[in-house]
């Protein structure tokens, strides 16, 4: 993708989200605002929450100042007693790129019928159970093309075999950075942050329970002093103890 395209894309996206009526009030609006003069990013935001009396500034944070694009990965079940489908959607774009925030539609087919169905994916890795009629042939995520994405019907996770501790990345970091940890069964897991003198600085997960994956952690370093931290990885489960620490650098 190219800056052109994504650009297009935003816009694209931005008229999926607020309708077809307010999309095309706001262009007017920027239109009257800013005719015959110049504009930036911002001043198109402002008129987007302006005129839709909302903040949407988490959608340009995403789609505009945040990297790269939406990439889905999905596995699903059928649960005959109940009539519900399960859908679990994992986004397995760069880590380094947003988690994205966005309604997304899942179209269900039964032979000619179809069914439209939409939910707001938010999280890494996110299940939705859905109430259906009967169990459908097949689905297709986005069925309309509204949202920038690319999508794969595929495990959500390799088969795991033991527990790993990754080092974090980027590394040196400056504030932020990402940990990276798998788990071959159910377990509970903490991860803790220390300094060179093996004094406690701050704990990411204490004791939680985590089934078997992989998992990516975001270490906010904002008020922390630059220099050599130790993070350390702690997990319980099934009467085995692991444990693995790392260096990592923080550069201001």
């Amino acid at each position: 993708w190219n800056v052109y395209s994504k650009a297009a894309w935003v816009l694209h996206m931005l008229r999926y989200l607020v309708g077809d009526t307010v999309f095309f009030n706001i262009l007017n609006n920027y239109r009257d605002a800013y005719y015959h003069n110049s504009a930036t990013t911002q001043d198109f935001i402002n008129i987007v929450n302006n005129t839709t009396g909302a903040d949407y500034n988490w959608f340009f944070n995403q789609w505009i100042y945040g990297k790269g694009w939406l990439k889905l990965a999905y596995e699903s079940s059928w649960n005959s007693n109940e009539n519900i489908f399960k859908l679990t959607l994992h986004q397995r774009q760069d880590s380094l790129w947003p988690v994205y925030k966005m309604p997304i539609e899942i179209m269900f087919y039964f032979g000619e019928r179809t069914i439209l169905h939409t939910v707001w994916d938010s999280l890494r890795v996110q299940d939705f159970n859905i109430i259906l009629p009967m169990k459908p042939d097949s689905l297709k995520i986005d069925p309309h093309n509204k949202i920038l994405k690319q999508v794969e019907k595929a495990p959500l996770f390799e088969k795991v075999l033991g527990y790993k501790l990754y080092q974090n990345y980027p590394n040196p970091f400056n504030t932020k950075t990402i940990i990276k940890y798998c788990l071959e069964n159910e377990s509970r897991v903490s991860i803790k942050i220390y300094n060179l003198l093996g004094e406690l600085i701050t704990i990411l997960i204490e004791n939680e329970i985590k089934y078997p994956g992989e998992y990516f952690k975001e270490f906010d370093a904002t008020n922390f002093a630059s220099g050599v931290y130790l993070y350390k990885l702690i997990v319980k489960g099934n009467d085995k103890v692991f444990s693995d620490v790392k260096k990592l650098v923080l550069l201001k």
